[in-house]
């Protein structure tokens, strides 16, 4: 089923006519008939307000899967505010990783990326993510519906001399700025190809060696639903 599909079932399982509905979201009876009937496409922040208003899950008004109603805070991964010990840290075992806003990748020049203390919001423990030197929240709408805006995903460090990964996604710090993209090799030697899972979105043709300041690349994603 479609997006409005997955509305309508949203709105009967709260029993709500359409113009209630409409109403609890701020928007026009109107405005939401054309959503139902489909002339008119609901952004994406649209449909956060409804998850939010109602507590429903964000995945369901995407893709119609899982559960309706969100039963509580929930992460694919448990995520444990802690720092490590240091016979575990060590060994990568409950290694705590900061997470930090995307803004602190930003500007730092062509070198080692190095992590303020002050840019730090809270380090976490994630088992599943013992290689991840940070993680960051995604924002806007250009990886969807690979990742979510609000998603947070785990990332490794990669110097720009090592191998890539063609057609993986990575956070790059770029003279554009701040960049979570999949890397794709360019019909151009020696240039690369940055490309967003949402199709709205152009493909952005980079040098790397002029264009890109730190690369890390996603090797994981924690998801509120």
């Amino acid at each position: 089923m479609g997006i409005k599909e997955n509305l309508i079932l949203v709105r009967k399982a709260l029993n709500l006519s359409a113009t209630d509905f409409a109403k609890a979201i701020d928007t026009t009876p109107a405005n939401y008939g054309h959503i139902e009937a489909g002339r008119q496409k609901p952004t994406i922040e649209y449909l956060q307000r409804i998850s939010s208003k109602f507590k429903v899950s964000y995945k369901f008004l995407i893709d119609g899967q899982g559960d309706i109603f969100l039963k509580s805070s929930y992460k694919e991964f448990p995520v444990i505010p802690a720092v490590a010990s240091e016979p575990q840290a060590k060994y990568g075992i409950n290694k705590s990783i900061p997470l930090i806003p995307m803004e602190a990748l930003a500007g730092q020049g062509v070198g080692e990326f190095t992590i303020q203390d002050r840019d730090v919001v809270q380090r976490y423990v994630v088992p599943e993510f013992s290689k991840a030197d940070f993680l960051i929240p995604v924002k806007g709408s250009s990886m969807y519906p690979k990742y979510y805006p609000g998603d947070i995903v785990a990332c490794m460090n990669v110097p720009k001399g090592k191998f890539i990964e063609w057609n993986k996604a990575y956070v790059l710090d770029t003279t554009h700025g701040i960049m979570l993209k999949k890397i794709l090799k360019s019909a151009i030697e020696g240039q690369w190809i940055l490309r967003s899972e949402n199709t709205e979105y152009q493909d952005i043709e980079v040098d790397p060696d002029e264009d890109i300041r730190h690369i890390s690349k996603v090797i994981g994603v924690i998801r509120m639903v």
